[in-house]
């Protein structure tokens, strides 16, 4: 039993285990006690007495006199470093000393200091006096040597420069040192897709200035890849359709972490995608990327789509970015037609013209680009578009009641990623999908999202589902066998609405569930997805399975 007593008042104790297997552990407890309260301003805190009643040891601690803080002197502290410290005067005068608090103070005061250029700063108290009001001490700070950057070195096997690092990294030469940019540069490292961490990086100061050495090596990231996709034919039963897909990506160009994207995909028979993308970082040595893309859709002999645009992004810290976005969006369905005068509705696609203004936000803190195994990201983006839709002179004016030439759309998504870690080999992925896409006048067939596929809903037809919302929860768990191999189970929920030309909204929840295996060669990465999906059109039916095999090559 523990009891401690000022003038017969009781005072309150931390917790403590009251059942000890010996006297040595409990002895320990005593002394953790002593140390709180004294901590806690009980400095002649002391044990009163100890005696044992059969097998239970009661011990009686004295506190005696509580010391408060009559006053703490930071007049030598800058304001600046004490508002963002938090210092409150009220916690040092009339209050309990703590010293923990005090420590915390300090530690705080010494990590502003060695972010402000002045690593090798000095805190400590002095000048102590007892009064009759309380304790009178001076807080002091020495900053000592100012310091700032200087080079940057790279160790290790890599085409990286130096300079588009020093820039990536905001450590540069004659800025204030800063230790917080030293000790998130692996982090942000290895979510260069071309880079890895070999060892935590290394700081040295001569006259005034800091060399800081990278040990980084390079990794295979640009790849090239094809997938061969087996589905059943749903027109002719008997026989499997065969899909296609091509990818370029080109990672790091010239060392200063430029990019190249050409994908290429047969969806379905008739149906072809086609994407070429660009990205500039550090355009003309700033913290602003530049995008560029290409994007061609034509979805059988329905519709055919293009959007070209350009995204201006700013990093605003080590794990956010802003972007704008612009982009022009035209599509064209004149294919459909064939017996246009026999039209006697309304066609579900329209020909029409989208000039798109759009703002992107991410908040990154994962832990590596292709393999994380914590942390989480969030990505928004919004957009608004002025939008044309012209009137088909051969169909009749009737068909067109209610639809303005022009009219504004608006679309938002929201994507999130949260990687739980499971142990040392394993991680727990849960994955967010969500956009929603309203016109004011209506929504034609080419305006609606896609959903369903091997990266968005897994067990269905690539772009199978058409939505201007939908809503998709993805679990997967990863059982690493090797620091980039690893098996995987999945389970897919999603749910949709569809709603073209204000007529019957249609909804319906999806879902899709599976297996795979990535395997890290020395060439690159050979992938395997097993997946079955249920849908309102189609029941969990293994004879619709669908089979994604493929090798990533990387270089």
């Amino acid at each position: 039993m523990l009891r401690a007593t000022e003038s017969e008042k009781e005072i309150p104790l931390p917790s403590y285990n009251t059942l000890h297997l010996d006297s040595l552990s409990a002895g320990k407890e005593i002394t953790n006690t002593l140390l709180f309260l004294q901590k806690k301003g009980y400095w002649e805190a002391q044990i009163e007495r100890i005696f044992w009643v059969s097998d239970t040891m009661k011990v009686f601690i004295e506190a005696k006199k509580m010391y408060r803080w009559a006053h703490l002197d930071v007049s030598q502290i800058p304001m600046t470093a004490l508002s963002m410290m938090g210092y409150r005067e009220k916690d040092f005068r009339g209050a309990p000393i703590d010293w923990e608090g005090l420590q915390l103070l300090e530690e705080r005061l010494l990590e502003y200091a060695e972010n402000r250029g002045y690593p090798f700063a000095n805190v400590f108290v002095d000048s102590i006096l007892i009064k009759e009001e309380g304790l009178v001490a001076r807080l002091r700070f020495e900053p000592n040597d100012r310091i700032v950057f200087d080079s940057i070195a790279i160790a290790g096997n890599n085409k990286i420069k130096a300079r588009f690092l020093s820039k990536y990294l905001q450590i540069i030469s004659d800025a204030p040192f800063n230790q917080s940019l030293i000790d998130r540069s692996s982090l942000l490292l290895n979510r260069l897709p071309y880079l890895r961490v070999q060892a935590v990086p290394k700081v040295f100061f001569q006259l005034g200035r800091a060399y800081t050495t990278l040990y980084i090596g390079e990794r295979k990231a640009s790849q090239i890849d094809g997938i061969l996709g087996i589905l059943p034919n749903q027109e002719r039963p008997d026989e499997v359709l065969f899909t296609g897909e091509f990818n370029l990506h080109l990672q790091n160009i010239l060392g200063v972490g430029i990019g190249l994207t050409v994908e290429w995909q047969r969806i379905q028979s008739e149906s072809q995608r086609l994407l070429i993308g660009y990205k500039q970082p550090q355009l003309f040595g700033t913290k602003v990327a530049l995008e560029g893309y290409f994007s061609l859709l034509r979805q059988d002999s329905t519709f055919l789509t293009l959007d070209r645009g350009i995204v201006l992004s700013y990093r605003l810290s080590a794990f956010q970015e802003l972007g704008l976005s612009f982009s022009a969006r035209s599509s064209n369905n004149s294919l459909l037609l064939n017996n246009i005068q026999q039209q006697r509705e309304t066609p579900i696609v329209s020909d029409q013209e989208l000039w798109v203004y759009g703002l992107r936000y991410e908040y990154n803190r994962l832990n590596d680009f292709w393999y994380a195994t914590k942390g989480y990201r969030l990505q928004l983006m919004a957009e608004l578009g002025d939008k044309s839709t012209p009137r088909n002179p051969f169909l009749a004016d009737s068909l067109w009641v209610g639809i303005s030439e022009k009219s504004l759309q608006f679309g938002a998504k929201l994507n999130g990623e949260y990687f739980i870690p499971m142990g040392k080999k394993n991680t727990w992925l849960w994955r967010m999908q969500w956009a929603y896409v309203d016109n004011n006048n209506i929504l034609f067939m080419n305006d609606l999202y896609r959903l369903g596929g091997l990266m968005q809903l897994r067990g269905h037809n690539q772009n199978e589902f058409y939505a201007n919302f939908y809503g998709l929860l993805s679990s997967e768990y990863r059982i690493f066998l090797e620091a980039e191999s690893y098996f995987f189970l999945f389970f897919d929920y999603s749910y949709y609405q569809m709603n073209v030309l204000r007529r019957a909204s249609y909804e319906d929840t999806p879902f899709g569930l599976g297996l795979g295996i990535s395997l890290s060669t020395e060439g690159g990465i050979f992938n395997f997805v097993y997946a079955l999906g249920q849908s309102a059109q189609n029941s969990l039916d293994f004879s619709r399975s669908k089979i994604h095999f493929g090798f990533i090559g990387r270089f």
